[in-house]
């Protein structure tokens, strides 16, 4: 049975808890190699650790004694505080409110564990921060590039919101190793928010996954290699009563990594698990890697960062209630990357804020001269038309002098009645 513990190990799917890490221990082999995880059992000959292959991989293995070089005991709070250290609100964008719950449970569980630690202020204001922004978040705002956003506003610019989201996801699966995951939701991103801000840092984070993947998959296939033939060695020196019960070890793990496999696949998923100890998961990793490298290489991100920069050109001229220049700009940015969607949406408001409220007067020209007839946008500029002129020859003089004429003739006609002798009474 030891044999069976030696050559097996499972592969967990669960995620490390701060339980978990609480009572890490740091094995140094013989060879150099270091090996971060949780003893779960140890004898005179062995230890048995549930390593971590990354954030959300455990792999269960089982160390000689006698390649042990030395084991360091991690300090329970200091296990607890590097599972929750990196919890850290991000200040271009809100999270997903099933993330706040997550943290926020986390930071709980290490200040009820540790209520006096060393980190305990630093986690107690890293958790007040947090609620604070579940709450704006509950009642439907939204922080995006770092302003927060009503719900109604940000319900105008839900694509590039759910863009970012889904970009700060792939981000954190990247940072937690687990390459599939991260490149399954950027395959996301281009399936729905190709058009958004973040795409073309998407496409450079995803590029650089692959690249760090690659000799990951390489080394990883050259251990299963190595392992099988020591397995076939087992085999044959194993006790009759042995036997079986290795077949059938190995028979169950290979089961389960086809399930996973199988399980992706039926989810749609462009990118299997990556499972370390699994040749299949491997194998089909290392057939996609070029051909996706190659495909990213040939995105123009460049000319779409050109066209975001242009959009922030932009927005400072909107600020600045220059919205000739803004639209200017706007087109330029289209014509970098036509398929935009932010140019998209400031073109579109900058439009509508240049229309005026009301139609300005329509001048209506003559058959005969082609001259527009006078209107009073026109008649505040007269008197400069008669610039120049005689006073009674001008309109305004003219008008006077005809008022005056008429005023005058009508007091003399007054004056004539007044003074016309009354008739004598008979």
């Amino acid at each position: 049975m030891k044999q069976v513990s030696l050559i097996l190990s499972v592969v967990s799917l669960a995620l490390i808890t701060p339980a978990t890490l609480s009572r890490a221990e740091t094995v140094t082999l013989s060879t150099g190699e270091t090996v971060e995880g949780k003893i779960l059992s140890e004898t005179n000959e062995q230890i048995t650790i549930e390593a971590k292959v990354s954030a959300s991989i455990t792999d269960e293995r089982v160390i000689p004694k006698k390649d042990i070089l030395k084991i360091q005991k991690t300090d329970p709070e200091i296990g607890a505080f590097n599972a929750i250290k990196n919890i850290k609100l991000n200040p271009q964008s809100s999270l997903r409110i099933e993330t706040y719950a997550r943290d926020i449970a986390a930071l709980n569980n290490y200040l009820a564990s540790f209520p006096s630690g060393t980190h305990s202020t630093e986690a107690k204001a890293t958790l007040d921060s947090f609620k604070e922004e579940q709450e704006r978040v509950s009642k439907g705002e939204v922080k995006f590039l770092g302003k927060w956003l009503s719900s109604s506003d940000a319900e105008k610019r839900q694509i590039q919101i759910q863009g970012w989201q889904s970009y700060d996801l792939m981000r954190s699966q990247a940072v937690a190793q687990d390459f599939s995951g991260a490149l399954n939701t950027f395959d996301l991103i281009e399936k729905k928010y190709i058009t958004t801000r973040i795409y073309p840092d998407a496409v450079d984070l995803a590029r650089q996954i692959l690249q760090r993947m690659q000799p990951v998959v390489s080394e990883r296939l050259k251990v299963i290699a190595y392992n099988q033939d020591q397995f076939k060695i087992a085999l044959e020196r194993a006790k009759p009563e042995d036997l079986q019960q290795l077949k059938d070890g190995q028979q169950r793990e290979e089961n389960q990594f086809a399930a996973a496999i199988a399980a992706s696949k039926k989810s749609g998923l462009k990118w299997v698990p990556f499972m370390p100890r699994s040749q299949d998961s491997l194998t089909a990793l290392q057939a996609a890697i070029p051909g996706e490298l190659t495909r990213l290489v040939a995105i123009p991100t460049k000319k779409m960062r050109t066209s975001l920069s242009l959009d922030d050109e932009a927005l400072s001229a909107i600020s600045a209630r220059d919205m000739v220049k803004a639209s200017g700009i706007l087109e330029a940015a289209l014509k970098e990357w036509p398929q935009n969607e932010e140019a998209t949406y400031w073109k579109t408001l900058t439009a509508q804020s240049s229309k005026p409220s009301s139609p300005p007067p329509t001048a209506v020209a003559t058959a005969k001269n082609d001259k527009p007839a006078p209107d009073s946008s026109t008649a505040s500029s007269q008197s400069s038309d008669d610039d120049g002129k005689p006073f009674f020859m001008t309109v305004k003089g003219a008008l006077l002098i005809a008022v005056g004429v008429l005023v005058l003739l009508g007091g003399l006609t007054l004056l004539g009645k007044l003074q016309k002798p009354k008739p004598a009474a008979k």
